[in-house]
């Protein structure tokens, strides 16, 4: 077992990577999907896992009942039952999910707990400050033993917070401990290996922070770096800005992901109440909560320690965008733009698109390109879609993208997935959507809905109704699960007026989709607004309300907004509509209202 992971509770030892259960020593006999079952609640220990959670980690991309998942937690439970001690090894949260409850240990290569191997090197450094160093060893290993459980999961537990308080008071009676960054300009962590972790999770997430699959990397490196330094304050900044990054762009939207972002943030600030990106990450939760008042404060009290780097004016751009001062945003990215270019190009670009100005984000994007910026590929691909409706040129650079990854960018494989569709290309479209995770698709801007959606979309289209419901059904029980403990969700809600539009339950789908659209309306987001707007639309197009649908178009287009006439003009979706003869008067309309003949009749752009 030397050189993996290993999880020790009891009188046992788990090998995730491996997937091999071990009791004193011995492999024990597991079939795969419960040892797959194991693995997800031990690395999330001591978090509640949901049953959706589960079922979509186990059985990804799958239909599988609930009592199929029970049947393996039994099988667990007999199993575990012999040496991890008389008390409940899984939980049951009734109608919730599940909860690991021994006490989770991780251990290094040498089989050393966190605390054995701390206490092995202050032994070993043999050097002053007793106090200083068993107070290390005191509060280092339960944040240690914190982190390690699990790279994937919500690493947040009591001990991080109470470890790092120790540390301060530490600081504040003896001086900074060595390796406690202060400032700006605050020196390495003493830890190589953090430092470098931090490094490399910083590189990843660099390359475009909407890339699920560089989020997912710079989550790892991060994770690493404060599980190895609990005291590197610049590491917990950009770990929180990874967990927002995350949450933002998921379908599932748990809350416990925000907040653990706003835990690490507020960790930085705690470790170094000095440090301006701690603050900036702060900001961003704020954002990320729509307290858009609350994020300005926070940059404004920080802007002469902010203003020379690119992120404070990419987050005073998002925040102008979303209030509709349209102007103010492109005055923002363009100062971000002077100070990193490739950084800045793809939310640069991103803007020009919402003006469907087309040609601003072709040159933009060229920096990011020449620079190899990963998050550039789906703008780029976009772009060159919405232009003229060039499906080819889209699909040459989406198909590189994702085959030079592994995994590829989630918004990479769902918007060529779509344009496969659209081009009539239906079963490499479902070969992708077979690709997917059971969040699935993806739509602009950062909106994931379930892959059988999309899958029912694409199996409509070829004349196979009865697999088109059967997969439209099969997402709705966890859409309005989600539904009920989240109501104020408009993903949630636009994703059921999909699928009951899919399965002609016309009341149903036009009330979700109307619903998602009254939760977010242009006035409150008017970057992401406008998507509700398309969806509403498609789905009264489904349904044969094409009257219904060109009136919700036209009030769509009369703004910024991702979408092109070329979208309304290749969308299945939307056959009824370009077969209606009001439609021709109504394309024409909409092809004009893009760039300055846009920009001019927004209220309130020139503030």
């Amino acid at each position: 077992m030397s050189g993996r992971s290993v999880l020790a509770f009891g009188d046992f030892r788990l090998v995730p990577v491996d997937k091999v259960l071990y009791r004193d020593g011995q492999p024990v006999a597991l079939t795969p999907k419960a040892l797959d079952t194991l693995v997800v609640l031990v690395e999330q220990h001591p978090r509640l896992v949901t049953k959706d959670e589960l079922l979509a980690r186990v059985w990804p991309g799958t239909f599988v009942e609930d009592n199929n998942l029970a049947q393996h937690v039994s099988l667990l439970r007999r199993v575990l039952a012999e040496g991890a001690g008389s008390d409940p090894v899984i939980e049951t949260i009734p109608r919730r999910g599940y909860r690991f409850r021994p006490v989770v240990t991780p251990l290094d290569d040498e089989g050393r707990s966190p605390a054995e191997a701390s206490a092995g090197v202050a032994m070993a450094d043999g050097m002053g400050g007793a106090a200083a160093d068993s107070a290390t060893v005191a509060t280092e290993a339960p944040v240690t033993s914190v982190l390690r459980t699990n790279r994937h999961g919500l690493l947040w537990l009591a001990a991080a917070a109470a470890a790092v308080l120790v540390l301060v008071a530490a600081a504040t009676r003896q001086g900074s401990p060595p390796g406690l960054p202060r400032g700006a300009d605050a020196p390495a962590s003493r830890d190589a290996e953090a430092h470098l972790a931090y490094l490399s999770g910083h590189a990843a997430f660099g390359q475009g922070h909407s890339d699920t699959a560089n989020q997912a990397r710079a989550r790892a490196d991060l994770e690493r770096a404060v599980a190895r330094d609990p005291g590197f304050a610049p590491a917990w900044a950009a770990l929180a800005l990874v967990y927002a990054a995350q949450y933002n762009s998921a379908m599932n939207r748990d809350p416990s992901i925000l907040e653990a972002a706003e835990r690490a943030a507020r960790t930085a600030v705690t470790l170094d109440p000095r440090l301006p990106q701690a603050h900036l990450a702060l900001a961003t939760l704020h954002f990320g909560r729509r307290e858009h008042r609350r994020a300005r404060e926070v940059l404004e009290a920080w802007q002469a320690d902010l203003a020379g780097e690119a992120r404070y004016w990419h987050l005073l751009g998002f925040i102008e965008q979303r209030e509709g001062r349209w102007r103010a945003s492109e005055a923002a990215f363009t100062k971000a733009f002077d100070l990193d270019g490739p950084a800045t190009a793809e939310w640069l670009a991103v803007h020009f698109l919402h003006l469907r100005q087309y040609a601003d984000a072709r040159r933009v994007l060229a920096v990011a390109l020449a620079s190899n910026r990963t998050a550039a590929v789906v703008p780029d691909a976009w772009g060159r879609f919405s232009e003229r409706g060039d499906i080819a040129a889209a699909r040459q650079v989406l198909e590189a993208a994702v085959a030079s990854r592994t995994p590829p960018d989630a918004r990479a494989l769902g918007l060529l997935a779509q344009f496969e569709w659209f081009d009539g290309k239906a079963e490499r479209a479902l070969a992708l959507i077979r690709l997917m995770d059971a969040p699935g698709a993806w739509l602009a801007p950062n909106f994931r809905f379930p892959a059988t959606i999309a899958a029912g979309d694409v199996l409509d289209t070829l004349g196979r109704h009865a697999e088109a419901r059967a997969r439209y059904a099969e997402a709705i029980p966890a859409l309005e699960r989600r539904r009920s403990a989240t109501p104020d969700d408009q993903k949630v809600m636009a994703a059921l007026g999909m699928a009951y539009a899919g399965l002609g339950r016309a009341g149903d789908a036009v009330r979700h989709a109307e619903r998602a659209v009254a939760l977010l309306p242009r006035e409150k987001d008017a970057a992401e607004g406008p998507l509700y707007l398309y969806l509403l639309a498609r789905v009264h197009a489904r349904l044969g309300h094409q009257a219904d649908a060109f009136a919700v178009l036209d009030t769509m287009f009369d703004a910024p907004g991702f979408y092109s006439e070329a979208w309304v003009q290749h969308d299945p979706s939307f056959a009824a509509l370009r077969a209606d003869a009001a439609y021709a008067s109504h394309l024409e309309r909409w092809a004009t209202r893009k760039g300055d003949a846009l920009t001019r009749t927004l209220v309130g752009d020139m503030r």
